[in-house]
């Protein structure tokens, strides 16, 4: 994953509406640095990191909802929305696909041929979607939004507001909302709630990445959450795959059919030592005390 670019000249008793300009310009300027790559098609990880920087952009806009009235932002809001949506689809069979290539080299000979066939049908569909990627991609400007944010209307009630005001009203909900789903940990089938604790993970993330001049040990902190997060989407990417193989089973035949059967059993063992060793990166980071850490910013 792409490194969060640094947000220049922050500290907390910056102005609200000064900060959020700062925030927002460096945030977008990221997401538009991918846009080319993606375009060319020629690394998938091009796609993943727009699509991070997307979802960086999304948390940005949060961070500063105080700020700006919502009529003035709600296109710009909307169209990081769309750009993490058509990136995702696009992603998420990057994934499918790359996991696919390893699957058939340690499959049964018998199985391979099926897999050759689902590996032509993930292609198709993966062209379809970068198709739709491109067309977004082609009509998306970044000018108006860097037109709008020098002279974008702030609220009445930002004016007296600092950057260490937002990040009270923002970091403590995101700590809550992570360290209460923490307990779905210690249930190995859990499936939405992994995905559930994983996603306020990147939210959490996403605002210390912000905030970091305003949380003490911002590093150790993002190390930590960059840690669970990583081992929860190695659970979460098998969950999604075989529920992907699995959903396509009954309109498959053969030799596809054998091929997917063998791939959700295949996902589901996998599945299975993947959770175990995120509950062992959890109970690390907190003989770390990095629990304590976190309920430290609430």
């Amino acid at each position: 994953m792409a490194k969060a670019w640094s947000i220049p000249d922050l500290h907390p008793e910056l102005d609200a509406a000064g900060a959020a300009r700062a925030i927002l310009d460096v945030r977008f300027r990221q997401l538009a640095e991918h846009r080319d790559a993606v375009l060319c098609d020629e690394d998938i990880e091009d796609v993943h990191d727009m699509r991070v920087a997307s979802r960086r952009l999304r948390a940005a806009w949060q961070a500063v909802e105080g700020v700006y009235p919502n009529a003035a932002t709600r296109l710009f809001r909307g169209e990081a929305q769309q750009l993490t949506r058509t990136l995702g689809a696009v992603r998420d069979l990057d994934v499918i696909r790359e996991d696919l290539a390893n699957a058939r080299r340690r499959a049964p000979q018998e199985q391979r041929k099926g897999l050759s066939h689902v590996g032509r049908t993930l292609a198709a569909m993966r062209a379809y979607r970068f198709l739709k990627l491109s067309e977004t991609l082609a009509v998306w400007r970044p000018e108006p939004f860097l037109e709008w944010l020098p002279t974008g209307t702030v609220r009445q009630k930002a004016v007296e507001l600092r950057l260490g005001d937002l990040a009270r009203g923002h970091i403590a909900p995101a700590v809550n909302a992570f360290l209460t789903r923490t307990g779905a940990l210690t249930l190995p089938d859990a499936a939405t709630a992994h995905h559930d604790l994983r996603i306020a993970g990147k939210k959490l993330r996403y605002v210390v990445e912000i905030f970091a001049p305003c949380v003490p040990d911002a590093e150790g902190v993002l190390d930590g959450l960059r840690d669970v997060q990583e081992a929860l989407g190695v659970v979460q990417d098998r969950d999604m795959m075989g529920l992907f193989f699995a959903d396509r089973l009954p309109v498959s035949h053969e030799p596809e059919t054998a091929a997917l059967a063998w791939l959700v059993t295949d996902h589901r063992r996998r599945r299975e030592i993947a959770y175990r060793r995120a509950l062992t990166t959890w109970n690390r980071a907190v003989k770390r005390g990095f629990g304590a850490s976190l309920q430290g910013l609430m």
